[in-house]
């Protein structure tokens, strides 16, 4: 298990660099709750082994709720030359659909430097809360 104060630590990285990381988190969060599937898979290595199924569990997702999400934290925590890892806090509360359990989520999220410079989103470690 790793501590919390590991988690929130800043990583030393120069400002635009977080800045370019934290917007993929911060976009692919955003486009999630506008229900905006193209705009939420273009924040995803499309190499990732779980890209078919984020894009069938956003689908589903999308059909059935509409959900208000609220991004607390987005800390990177280690970055290189090809992946970077970002701790995120944030709130999911149902506004419309089924019973959903409103939630408070943690997770680290890996990212991938792409051939283009930018940052894409390969996979995402949920930690209990």
């Amino acid at each position: 298990m790793v501590k919390e104060d590991v988690l929130t630590a800043e990583a030393k990285i120069d400002a635009d660099t977080k800045k370019a990381i934290v917007d993929v988190v911060t976009a692919n969060l955003e486009a999630t709750e506008k229900e905006d599937i193209h705009a939420a898979l273009a924040t995803v290595d499309s190499e990732s082994p779980g890209y078919a199924q984020t894009r069938d569990t956003l689908g589903r997702l999308f059909l059935a709720y509409d959900i208000d999400y609220e991004l607390e934290l987005a800390n990177v925590i280690k970055v290189s030359d090809t992946e970077a890892y970002v701790y995120t806090v944030y709130t999911a509360k149902k506004i419309d659909g089924p019973e959903y359990n409103d939630s408070r989520n943690k997770q680290v999220h890996r990212l991938t430097k792409q051939a283009d410079g930018s940052w894409k989103i390969y996979i995402s470690y949920t930690i209990a809360c």
